[in-house]
């Protein structure tokens, strides 16, 4: 067993207020300390060619902390990624879709959580028919409701997100969707890198041994050679020094640990 002095039980404490787990309100979003409001962000993708409709909904997004991106076509494979989910709100304008059924078909099949609404639909008649396609809501170009239903559909994925997403100090670890932000941007890792991360993340603050890293981290797959594990905890510090709250320290002769700067 491992002497503990009272540096250590001091950084112990210290580390205590960054990462003692928060109390979490699904409506105000991911849990945080000293978090930044866009951290973790609800995403949304809109799909329009109506600048009217654009200003409308950038406003909407705007007062509600959500970060706004504009694909050209409601195409999955392409304009809308693949693999994980990369928004948490899909907003289609009807009038700038073709085949907007099939395309919202695909887009449920691919990403069941997400959040679908189609404005500006022709009537009543269409609006059921998305509905059965898998949108989780449709206007037509008559309704007073857009923002209201939009909000509406943000606050389902913030109470969705919560429960996905934890934060450590200003790191914040989505494990659903492998998204980590750090000091409030979206830090870009490859999937060792997360695995290292998350690894570090469940353990904290304790040190995690090399050998527990390596086998966690590269489980199934053959052993890293070398200073393999030393480079890639490496690549992870290096992303997360914007920071100002924690870090990943180095235990010479033992491991490695996400402690307090």
């Amino acid at each position: 067993m491992t002497a503990i002095g009272p540096g250590a039980i001091a950084r112990s404490r210290a580390f205590a207020d960054v990462y003692a787990p928060p109390v979490r309100e699904p409506w105000l979003g991911p849990a945080s300390h000293g978090v930044a409001p866009m951290s973790g962000a609800v995403r949304v993708a809109l799909v329009t060619h109506d600048h009217a409709l654009v200003a409308r909904i950038a406003s909407t997004c705007t007062a509600a902390g959500a970060e706004l991106t504009r694909p050209d076509t409601l195409d999955v494979r392409s304009q809308l990624g693949g693999g994980a989910e990369p928004f948490d709100v899909v907003v289609v304008d009807y009038q700038s879709t073709p085949d907007v059924s099939r395309r919202i078909r695909l887009l449920r099949a691919r990403w069941p959580m997400c959040g679908i609404i189609v404005l500006n639909v022709g009537g009543v008649r269409e609006c059921a028919s998305l509905l059965d396609e898998g949108a989780d809501d449709a206007c037509t170009r008559s309704s007073h409701l857009v923002v209201e239903r939009l909000h509406a559909l943000m606050r389902r994925a913030r109470t969705l997100n919560a429960g996905f997403r934890s934060a450590i100090g200003d790191v914040v670890m989505d494990r659903e969707h492998r998204r980590v932000w750090c000091a409030a941007h979206e830090v870009p890792l490859s999937g060792r890198e997360f695995d290292v991360l998350l690894c570090l993340f469940d353990h904290a603050p304790r040190v995690v041994a090399k050998t527990t890293l390596a086998a966690i981290v590269w489980r199934g797959d053959s052993a890293p050679h070398g200073n393999t594990v030393e480079v890639y905890v490496g690549y992870v510090r290096r992303k997360l020094a914007a920071s100002r709250l924690v870090g990943i320290r180095t235990v010479r002769g033992v491991g490695y640990a996400l402690t307090p700067r």
